[in-house]
């Protein structure tokens, strides 16, 4: 049995080897091919942070969970929102929520000086958004525990979309009286 169990592990260690050799001849664009599921490591993102090139991964269900936990209540009020009950969300729990999904990212990857910038609120609103965006869209969407984030992430684009028809319309409001 023992037998049998070392002539896996060998086997087990060889096939790594081969998977390793073969990921090192491709090029980038052929490791773009590879699946997700088999090669999370070879589908990367990268966004700026803190003056800062960062690389995102797929993230673990770990951290999945984690978020979709973190976003229950905002969820929660999607859902009463849903059924026709008032369930208005303000700017500030927009924020609060976008920030710890930005902290339990920085957590995950070990930015320990993002951590200490959201903790002292020295990031920047757009690279706060830019981090958790670049990280939703890196995700899949059949990474349903992320359904509430895309919620979130979609509600601020939206907002955003509104604010700049908004001022289009002063704009052009303000160079016909001119």
């Amino acid at each position: 049995m023992s037998n049998d169990l070392s002539e896996a592990t060998i086997r087990s260690m060889q096939v790594d080897e081969a998977v390793e050799q073969g990921l090192a001849e491709l090029t980038p664009e052929q490791q773009e091919q590879l699946s997700k599921a088999l090669f999370p490591d070879t589908h990367t993102e990268k966004v700026m942070v803190l003056g800062k090139e960062r690389t995102l991964k797929p993230l673990p269900l770990k951290f999945s969970r984690e978020i979709n936990a973190r976003l229950k209540p905002f969820n929660d009020k999607l859902k009463q929102a849903q059924q026709g009950g008032d369930a208005e969300t303000t700017e500030q729990e927009l924020a609060d929520d976008l920030v710890a999904v930005a902290e339990i990212l920085a957590k995950r990857y070990d930015f320990e000086d993002v951590v200490a910038g959201l903790k002292e609120e020295e990031l920047t609103v757009d690279e706060i958004q830019a981090f958790v965006v670049t990280q939703v869209n890196l995700q899949q969407k059949n990474d349903f525990l992320l359904t509430p984030l895309r919620f979130l992430v979609g509600l601020l684009q939206r907002r955003e979309i509104a604010m700049v028809q908004l001022q289009n319309q002063f704009q052009s409001i303000g160079s016909g009286q001119g």
